[in-house]
């Protein structure tokens, strides 16, 4: 009996400790300051951002590989497609020496180009595509330039606006409103009221465009665009399409058929190594061999030997022009 109530005793003490808490006070509350102590927010959200800021920062500068196009060696280096021309920086500079002859480098640089382009050209007119990875890469600005060269020239050479998303060859005008090539294609306008001359080249005209929000495909690829190019084709020596960004939209690829020339922009430290690939894959494999690349914004120096000091530069006023005047 002695042993039984022993048994009971210790388990008793055992079950009376698992239910009975202990606690001890291991630091006396204290009152400190005004009011209850709390995480200070500010101090945390300041040091949060200040960490997020600079540790990207310091990957970016000291890790992150540069995949930025800077000079045509790179392209040489990752591309096949052959580079038929190069762009100087242009520099505002007013109307000082050094921004005229800034200027003068330019114009040379789209007459260089459009003299090489002649060996591509196969017919009596010819069409010339031209597009980019990326927006801001110049494009327009090459489509006008190149179009003021053909037209400086002597041939007949007509701009045609073909992003309907968002129209760049003319900024808006009241003059031209309505009047353009998604008006043309849905059977809106004629043909002679959609196509504008340029004040002062007799030879160069344009067609340009407007927002469209509707089926922009079924509108390219409509018997109306096709026959637009065949029209053209009778008139003009040039016929130049200033088509969307191609890494965005694939508006570019619906004129393969009528293009003759796929000339992509590429400028300096805003393409990425990565574009170059994206070209090539991009490419109907049947047009590989019209297929060149236009290195924009360059800083190298093509003319090595002086030429506008040594011989001066013309008396013309070279044309160059972000925007076609109406």
């Amino acid at each position: 009996l002695f042993n039984y109530l022993s048994q009971d005793l210790a388990k008793t003490g055992i079950a009376r400790a698992e239910s009975t808490s202990d606690p001890r006070v291991l630091d006396e509350a204290r009152l400190e300051g005004n009011g209850p102590i709390a995480p200070k927010k500010s101090l945390l959200l300041g040091v949060a951002v200040v960490l997020g800021m600079l540790l990207p920062t310091v990957w970016i500068i000291f890790f992150s590989p540069n995949d930025t196009i800077e000079n045509v060696d790179q392209i040489v280096a990752n591309s096949q497609i052959p580079i038929i021309g190069k762009i100087v920086h242009y520099s505002k500079n007013g109307g000082n020496s050094k921004g005229d002859l800034s200027l003068w480098k330019v114009k040379e640089s789209f007459r260089d180009l459009s003299a090489h382009l002649q060996f591509y050209k196969s017919s009596k007119s010819c069409t010339i595509g031209i597009t980019s990875i990326m927006p801001e890469e110049g494009k327009t600005f090459c489509s006008i330039n190149l179009g003021i060269t053909f037209a400086e020239r002597g041939q007949k050479t007509i701009i045609i606006d073909t992003d309907l998303r968002n129209p760049s060859l003319v900024k808006a005008n009241d003059k031209i409103k309505g009047k353009g090539l998604a008006s043309y294609l849905k059977a809106e306008v004629a043909l002679d009221e959609i196509i504008h001359s340029h004040k002062k080249l007799s030879n160069l005209h344009f067609i340009p465009t407007f927002i469209y929000n509707d089926n922009i495909h079924e509108l390219l690829t409509s018997d109306k665009m096709k026959s637009l190019i065949y029209i053209l084709k009778e008139t003009y020596d040039y016929i130049i399409l200033d088509t969307p960004a191609v890494g965005l939209v694939s508006d570019f690829l619906l004129f393969s058929e009528f293009i003759e020339i796929n000339l992509f922009v590429v400028r300096r430290e805003v393409a990425k190594m990565a574009f170059l690939k994206d070209i090539e894959k991009l490419l109907p494999k049947n047009q590989n061999k019209n297929s060149l690349i236009v290195f924009n914004d360059t800083l190298e120096k093509n003319y090595k030997y002086g030429y506008a000091q040594r011989y001066g530069a013309n008396n013309e006023i070279p044309l160059i022009n972000e925007d076609l005047s109406v």
